[in-house]
Order: C-alpha cells, then structure tokens, then sequence
C-alpha cells in the first residue's frame, strides 16, 4: 500500500512541475537545467512586461560541490548581445530550496528576478541565462522573448 501511495504521489509532483514547465534551449558543452519555469509563461517566445518583474525558477543538479555561484544573463537583439544587470551577484541568495555550500548531487532551485524597465525598447530577443562557480559554467539555458506592454 504505500509503494502504490508514493508513485502516485510521485506521479502528481511530476505531472504538477511539468504543467508549470516552459521550454528552453540547451547551451552547447554546458550542463542544461532540470527544468525551468518562466513565471507566466509555458511556449517562448516568452513577454517580458515593461514595468512589470519577470521571475526565473532554475532547477539544477551540483555536479560538483559548489561554494560560490554567480547569475549571469546576456540578452541578444538585432545582432547584438549585451548583459543583463543583476543587482544580487551572489547567486546563492538566492536558491529558494537549499544553501550553500551545495554538495555534488545536490538538486536546487535557483530564483532570478528581472526587473524589465520601461525605457527596455519593445523588441524580440533571446536570453542566455548561466550560473558560474569560479571553476566551471555550473548551468546554462536560452529562451526567447520579447519585450511588450502588455
């Protein structure tokens, strides 16, 4: 009886997490995320409101032990590619279900908050979203987007 209560319980987490999913593309030669999920948004190209805070929820694995870990957001329009501003460089503030240090296997959920400026001119765009340790790029996802008013 409990065997059958934990794989249906099992079955309802994953159905839930993957309802609330949205789809990315993988970095080449980069550990990809666990899955991700852009508040509000399941099939990109993503709206990234002006005045309004769009939310990242990252799920990765440690595939190392990590004691630092940096965000790292670069935004690519029209040919070129700038970085993103992030104003909490400490990336370990931020993981929403553990801390750090993490240890190697240790599965985490990393949360960005992006301001989106209304002075952002209103443009389609991909964002390549990193979490850097000092040795190694420990997570890399894109995802395509564009700025809107509504």
């Amino acid at each position: 009886m409990q065997i059958k209560c934990s794989l249906l319980l099992f079955g309802i987490f994953t159905t839930i997490t993957n309802v609330f999913a949205t789809n990315f593309t993988e970095c080449d030669g980069v550990p990809k995320p666990l899955g991700l999920r852009v508040i509000g948004c399941e099939q990109p190209p993503c709206k990234f409101i002006r005045n309004k805070t769009t939310i990242f929820e990252v799920d990765f694995e440690a595939h190392r032990d990590i004691i630092e870990l940096k965000p790292q957001v670069k935004a690519k329009a029209m040919g070129i590619e700038t970085d993103y501003p992030i104003s909490r460089t400490d990336a370990c503030l931020d993981i929403i279900n553990g801390e750090c240090p993490l240890d190697k296997g240790e599965e985490v959920t990393y949360r960005l908050q992006m301001p989106i400026l209304s002075t952002f001119p209103k443009v389609s765009f991909q964002v390549e979203f990193s979490l850097i340790s000092p040795d190694e790029n420990v997570v890399c996802l894109k995802i395509n987007g564009e700025v809107t008013d509504e």
